[in-house]
């Protein structure tokens, strides 16, 4: 049991080891990248649905990680076909990948499977883990043993717990950002809502002005028009009694 753990332990410091290998690094560093990307993205936007064109297109990542598999293969020591006799356990295994790649693209473009499903099994996160372990264990020159393939179970589990437990302080971060996101526009909202009712007060008030003033000039011209006729009133009786004494 000592020896299977240490045979483990040290299997896992040569996978890992490998992550960085030129070769390997090439193609796994774009997968690190979109995951890391995605996780991002869909803590900020959880309640984005991300529809059956993005389970399509993880689909096509392990279909090309397949690929890449059969072909890596088929160039050790540039012996060509010839290695999918010599190392059958790693042929298989690609081609297992790609099977499973063909029918997640299959189900996916038909939509045949119920949407929480799809979601799940092609996501980001399990599609790139699941390529990710794959390169490694083809890319490696390890015997097929119980604790080789231990080890890549446990790096699988681990990724999975760590990508899992970075979700926690995003979903944290991004909650947060929201909140002070929707005060901000409360504080917006009111802020407008402040100014049109002090708009809306001054041009009561300047109605006010301007209703005094109409008033004030109606009251002058009325009585303008009042002194006028007094006046012509005036001047009426002073003819008609000029007219009398004549």
């Amino acid at each position: 049991m000592v020896n299977l753990i240490i045979e483990i332990y040290k299997n896992l410091g040569m996978f890992l080891g490998l992550t960085f290998h030129n070769e390997v690094l090439w193609i796994v560093f774009p997968l690190l990248i979109s995951t890391v990307i995605m996780l991002f993205y869909f803590e900020k936007y959880r309640d984005e649905d991300p529809g059956w064109n993005t389970y399509v297109a993880n689909s096509l990542v392990l279909f090309f990680v397949a690929i890449i598999l059969l072909r890596f293969i088929y160039r050790i020591n540039n012996s060509g076909i010839v290695n999918y006799g010599l190392y059958p356990v790693r042929t298989v295994f690609s081609f297992i990948i790609l099977i499973i790649s063909i029918m997640l693209l299959f189900f996916n473009f038909q939509h045949f499977l119920p949407e929480k499903i799809a979601r799940a099994v092609s996501s980001p996160l399990t599609v790139n883990l699941v390529a990710y372990i794959a390169i490694i264990y083809v890319f490696s020159d390890s015997e097929n043993t119980f604790s080789v393939f231990s080890a890549l179970l446990l790096i699988f589990i681990l990724l999975i717990v760590i990508l899992n437990l970075i979700k926690i302080p995003l979903e944290e971060m991004f909650i947060n950002l929201k909140k002070s996101k929707e005060k901000e526009e409360v504080d917006k909202i009111l802020k407008e809502k402040k100014r049109i009712e002090k708009a809306k007060k001054e041009l009561k008030k300047e109605g006010k002005k301007k209703m005094n003033y109409i008033k004030k000039q109606e009251k002058k011209i009325k009585n303008n028009h009042l002194k006028k006729a007094s006046e012509k009133e005036k001047q009426t009786k002073k003819l008609k009694k000029a007219i009398k004494k004549k």
